[in-house]
This record gives C-alpha cells, structure tokens and sequence, in this order.
C-alpha cells in the first residue's frame, strides 16, 4: 500500500507507473492512496498531468516495495521567461526499505567518490560502494540500471575487471532483460575495442550515394561518430561537434558520423539542417552496430590513421574526468 501527501491539488488526480502499469486515484484532503503489489522492490514513477508550459514529464521516481509506504510530495511553480513552469519534488518516503538502502548508497558515494580528488582512491570507492550496494540488494532491479549507469557515467573509474565483478553480483532473473545486455554488450566491446585495440573497417553508403571506405582515410585522427536524426541528445551534441570541426579540421582531423537511421530522407534532412560539414555515412541495417558492441547511441570512438583506438566517448574540447579530451590529444601531437 502507498500512502502520500501533497498540496495543492485538491480534487485532482494523481497518476503512478511500475513494471508496465499504469493507476491513478483522487487527491483528497491533501492526501491519496494507493493499493497493490509487486512482485520484487521495483522503480515507480509516481506523477500530475501537465497543466501549464512545462516541457517535462510532473512527476519523480521512487523504489516500490510490497509494504506500507508513506511518501511526502511538494508542488511548486515558477516563471521563466514568461513561461509558467511546474515541479514536484519527493520530500519524504518511510516504509521503503529498498529506498533507504538506495539513499544511503547515494550518501556513501558523494562522500567517497564524488567528493575525492585523487583518481586511484576514487577509483577504489566507486567499486567498493556499488559492491557493497550490489551485494545487499542483487534481486533489486535498481541494482542493474546503477550498475549500468554509472559503467557509462563513471567509466574511467570502472574498469572491466571490476565492472565484470559487479555484474557477476546480480541475480539476472531480477533484472531487466535489456538492462543485462547492455551490460554484456558493454563488457564485449571494452574487451575487444578497448584502448590500444583495433577499430573495425566498415564500407558504408554516403550522403551524395558514393560508397566510403573508412581504411582509406588518411588523416591523422578520426572520430567515429554513431548517432541518428530521431537521437535528441545525438542533435543537441552538434553544434559543439560542428565548432570543434571548424576549428580543429586543419589539424589533419576528421569526423565520420554513422546514422543508423531506418529513414533515409530523415537521415539526409538531419544533417543539413545541423551543418554535418565531414563525412557522412548511413547503416540502415545497424550491422556496425553489432560489430562496435553498441547498445544506445550517441557513441563515439577516437582512432588514430592506422584503426588504433584511442578513446570512447571523449569530451571535444575540455574533460569532465581523467580522460584526456579529443582537443588535448591533437594539440599534444603539434607539440
């Protein structure tokens, strides 16, 4: 059973998903209930319909558990640029155990990762909170999405060994099926297209209809970029990708982008309208994608003129970790 409060929705109804379900039930008094179970401790996304401008979905996410739960929520709107914009925020949850466990997990890692400085000590935390957090919750399904999650996020502080370890923790029949084969997909391509290793060749179609070769590119240093025009965060990361190569294509650089759009016309109208000046290649059969062990996209790969890998996923102009950006690699080669 969940139990909430909230305010200033008196008369209205408030909406819940989780495991492909969908409820809803009435606020009254400033408070709703609703019942049920689940089969195992499981994400829910407890939300308000849209009444004003805002862009995103009212609503946050919690863990869900087959116990009484009481959680507090808090409405709010603000004005930006003329626009009225709403928000609700989870105050308060009590019954959840999972939650708490996810929550003092949360707390371990800012303390122990997020707030280090040195990369070796930062490096061993990451490992040992999420082990710690795996190995007491394995049949929790926010166990894999963590685990996942912080292989892309934190991958410098995650290596393979230890994200094979972790894995290795969870009780797969728990898990999403896709969240495990994103794992396991990660795991292949660290271990076959890691740092050092060499990038598959791949013969594609161009925009202008000429088949590319990518062995026969010579410059210097290549980014292979994976992405397609439905891809928001694909589109949103093109202009930085567009100044970068304005400014650094002298520097014997080139980008080479590959759409697995389905749609060609949508693939064609996508990079021109966001100015793809470089190389621009279409692999409506995602067969590159198999052969990069690709699970979701954008992602990219820095290789050198002779198919060397040289990173994934690199910032363009300044890291955000210990990696070295794609500007810090060329400029440290004119040197």
């Amino acid at each position: 059973m969940l139990k909430g409060s909230i305010n200033d929705q008196n008369g209205k109804y408030i909406f819940i998903k989780y495991e492909g379900k969908k409820d809803s039930t009435l606020i009254k008094n400033n408070s709703f209930e609703f019942k049920g179970g689940v089969d195992s401790p499981t994400s829910a996304f407890i939300s308000l319909p849209n009444n004003t401008d805002t862009p995103w979905a009212i609503g946050t996410e919690f863990i869900l558990e087959n116990s009484t739960i009481f959680i507090t929520l808090h409405y709010s709107t603000e004005v930006k640029k003329d626009k009225v914009l709403e928000d609700l925020h989870l105050i308060d949850i009590k019954g959840s155990n999972s939650q708490l466990a996810f929550d003092n997990y949360n707390e371990d890692l800012i303390k122990a990762f997020h707030k280090e400085k040195n990369d070796s000590l930062k490096e061993v935390n990451l490992f040992r909170s999420l082990n710690k957090f795996l190995s007491k919750n394995p049949r929790l399904k926010k166990s894999g999405d963590e685990l996942i999650f912080r292989a892309y996020k934190n991958e410098s502080y995650l290596s393979t060994e230890n994200l094979e370890a972790l894995f290795e923790l969870l009780d797969t029949s728990y898990q999403e099926k896709k969240v495990m084969q994103k794992i396991e997909l990660l795991i292949q391509q660290r271990k076959k297209l890691g740092i050092g290793k060499q990038a598959p060749h791949f013969k594609l179609q161009k925009i202008n209809g000429e088949m590319f070769n990518s062995a026969q590119l010579k410059a210097d240093y290549i980014l292979i970029d994976f992405w397609a025009s439905w891809c928001m965060p694909c589109r949103i990361n093109h202009p930085e990708m567009v100044s970068f190569y304005r400014t650094n294509r002298g520097k014997n650089f080139e980008i080479v982008s590959v759409s697995i759009d389905k749609d060609k016309k949508a693939w064609q109208e996508a990079v021109k309208k966001d100015s793809l000046d470089w190389i621009n290649v279409i692999d409506t059969n995602r067969v590159m994608l198999k052969k990069y062990f690709i699970s979701g996209i954008p992602t990219s790969f820095l290789i050198d003129k002779n198919g060397k890998i040289l990173g994934k996923n690199l910032a363009l102009f300044k890291s955000n970790d210990n990696k070295p950006s794609v500007l810090e690699i060329l400029d440290a080669k004119e040197k």
